[in-house]
This record gives structure tokens, sequence and C-alpha cells, in this order.
């Protein structure tokens, strides 16, 4: 029994560190200062005047993770005037849980009291075309 608590100990610290690898990599990531934190303090405030493209997400998910990775480029190359916001739902739970955040990753666009859920792949061309309908 000693050899399982010590590939679940193992596993624990490891997937600890995977996470926390993940969130410092992409808090250093350049094409970040394109992307706002949102939390439920500046949330609504943003939202309800502009357009925003918002990923909700958890660090520990690997469907969000593989998101990332093409998350950068569609920033960096959309050319509309929308804002960008991610929301780490595993620090803002309140904000998640009263929006109703059930899954991740999660895309949507918000402005005011209009918010529309992308449910396509992390493809750029298909992502402006679901900004612009």
């Amino acid at each position: 029994i000693w050899g399982v608590k010590k590939f679940f100990c193992l596993f624990f610290v490891l997937f600890s560190i995977s996470s926390l690898n993940f969130v410092v990599c992409y808090e250093k990531n350049p094409v970040n200062s394109k992307v706002k934190d949102l939390g439920y303090q500046n949330f609504f405030q943003y939202t309800s005047t502009e357009s925003w493209l918002i990923f909700f997400y958890a660090p520990w998910c690997e469907h969000c993770k593989n998101f990332f990775s093409k998350w950068d480029k569609i920033v960096a190359e959309t050319t509309s005037s929308i804002n960008f916001g991610k929301v780490n739902c595993q620090i803002e739970t309140e904000l998640c849980t009263f929006l109703q955040i059930k899954g991740f990753p999660l895309l949507n666009f918000v402005e005011g009291e209009i918010s529309r859920q992308y449910n396509g792949r992390p493809d750029k061309l298909e992502i402006q075309q679901f900004i612009e309908a």
C-alpha cells in the first residue's frame, strides 16, 4: 500500500507543479498585454460598456492549456476593436458561479446585457467570424 501512497503523492506534486508552471508561463507571455485579467471586482464595470471576448479557464484543465497556445495567436492577430479578457475560475469562483460557468475552456463574447458562447474550435478565422456576427 505504501507504493500506492507514493504514486499519488508524486502525482499530486507533479500535477501541482505543472499547473503552476502553466500559470507562470502564461502570465509572462508578452502577447498577454492585450488580455486583461478580469474578476468579480472589475468584470461588470468593463463589460457593461464595451465588447469583450472572455476566456474562462482553470489552470489544471488540459483543454484550457491547449487552447491557451492558440489564444495568444488569436489575440495577436485579431484586428477588430474588441477587448480581450481572461478569468481564472479557480481563483474567481464567486464570479464563475454567478455567471454559471460549468465547464472549461469557455469563450464568451460579452457586450452589456448580451452574452454569446463560442462553441467552435480554437481557430482564428472561426473566432473572428464569431466576433463579427
